[in-house]
């Protein structure tokens, strides 16, 4: 919470944790507390695509496809190019800010439209490879990786 970028970012964006990946609900309840415009995906009809939505606590949150949570469809859908500060799951990432994701291309095509996101991936440690993973043309790079032991950022 103490990172300078998520400090004076205004509007904020949250993955919803699976029961084995790092959880965000601290980190969620406490943008909120500072004021923050809190936004988590919701996944769309479409394959491969989602939005990001407006938040105000988790209390709102129902079970989605996939087995995640999101949040109820009267929630305000809030454009990618307002997002300041996104998080990103992911089975691996590299130090480069390489990510290998879940298949489906959601967030390489979300953070295409987020601009102005800072990306940070969020893992255990374990899955920081030691090596660069290979990537393809339409991957989006992040640019820091939170893992339960640091806040680094990533050297292309």
């Amino acid at each position: 919470m103490a990172f300078p970028l998520f400090y004076r970012a205004s509007v904020v964006m949250f993955y919803l944790a699976m029961a084995d990946e790092p959880q965000t609900d601290i980190m969620i309840n406490a943008a909120l507390r500072q004021g923050k415009t809190v936004c988590v995906p919701r996944l769309r009809r479409e394959y491969g695509l989602m939005d990001a939505v407006r938040i105000t606590g988790l209390d709102s949150l129902r079970p989605g496809r996939f087995g995640l949570s999101e949040p109820p469809p009267e929630n305000e859908v809030i454009s990618p190019e307002r997002i300041e500060l996104v998080t990103v799951p992911g089975v691996v990432f590299d130090c480069q800010g390489g990510r290998i994701g879940f298949g489906a291309g959601y967030y390489d095509r979300f953070l295409a439209a987020a601009s102005r996101a800072v990306r940070v991936g969020v893992c255990w440690s374990v899955q920081v490879a030691d090596k660069p993973i290979e990537r393809e043309p339409h991957d989006i790079l992040m640019e820091y990786l939170l893992t339960e032991k640091s806040l680094k950022p990533c050297r292309p």
